[in-house]
């Protein structure tokens, strides 16, 4: 019988991998959320030959996906749960995958880059992951974060989606130079959206949960409301290609190094 090398944690449903993996590919969020770390890791990885890049909590591998599309990047997808490595695999068939803890890797200044996309916000020891990935990750090396923005914007379906918290800019950061990182760049997106997005916080409660009980109204949405949705986060995407920081949004992106000086 498969069982996760850990008990069974409750910062995260392993039964929701099943339903990820279906709307992965055609929500405009996650769609926005690839299009947006492929450019930045591309920017800042672009004078590395061959980076090794570890992703933390690679889930099914959507991003991992999106990353790989760059054949510079030697991509290592880990993850906590096993029933992840089984729809990262089905994703990405080639792909090195290995299960692995976040709070406890066993590698000493190893990758020159490490990503966390929505990882950390699940995790309550989230300074302690920051602080290992800081030994984990050579002199210059650069960690990609992203996490769940505003702390007044929590729900039910945060709760729903097992977050311990949703961060301020300046929480973010703080962690990260504590643990010894230089911030490179750092925006929020899904701004565009936030007027819609604190409506839907206002007026409307998640109406359903799926059949396990861990879905929610956000990710079932009509086909027309989604496109609708990714052509306004374009307008994000487009502002931080330009080198611009957004200053309010559902998320926040980050990149900070490790200063090799």
């Amino acid at each position: 019988m498969k069982e996760s090398f850990v008990d069974q944690s409750p910062a995260f449903h392993a039964e929701s991998f099943a339903y990820l993996y279906t709307v992965e590919q055609n929500h405009f969020w996650f769609r926005i959320r690839n299009q947006i770390l492929i450019h930045l890791t591309n920017t800042y990885l672009a004078p590395y030959t061959k980076p090794l890049f570890l992703e933390l909590g690679c889930g099914t591998g959507f991003v991992l996906d999106g990353l790989t599309q760059n054949k510079n990047f030697q991509m290592i997808g880990s993850e906590l749960f096993w029933q992840g490595l089984h729809f990262a695999r089905q994703r990405l068939p080639q792909q090195p995958l290995v299960q692995l803890d976040a709070r406890q890797m066993p590698f000493k200044e190893t990758f020159q880059a490490v990503g966390a996309f929505d990882v950390l916000e699940h995790i309550p020891e989230d300074q302690q992951v920051i602080s290992h990935v800081w030994d984990i990750l050579q002199p210059g090396g650069y960690f990609f974060v992203t996490v769940p923005q505003h702390p007044w914007l929590w729900s039910l379906s945060d709760e729903l989606a097992c977050h311990q918290r949703r961060y301020t800019r300046a929480e973010m950061i703080h962690k990260l130079t504590a643990a010894g990182f230089k911030i490179a760049y750092c925006s929020s997106f899904i701004s565009t959206l936030l007027p819609l997005l604190i409506l839907n916080r206002l007026l409307f409660r998640p109406k359903f949960a799926d059949q396990h009980g861990r879905g929610n109204q956000e990710m079932a949405l009509p086909a027309w409301q989604n496109n609708l949705l990714e052509r306004l986060s374009h307008l994000d995407y487009w502002a931080i290609r330009h080198g611009f920081s957004l200053p309010w949004g559902g998320s926040l992106v980050v990149v900070a190094t490790k200063d090799s000086s």
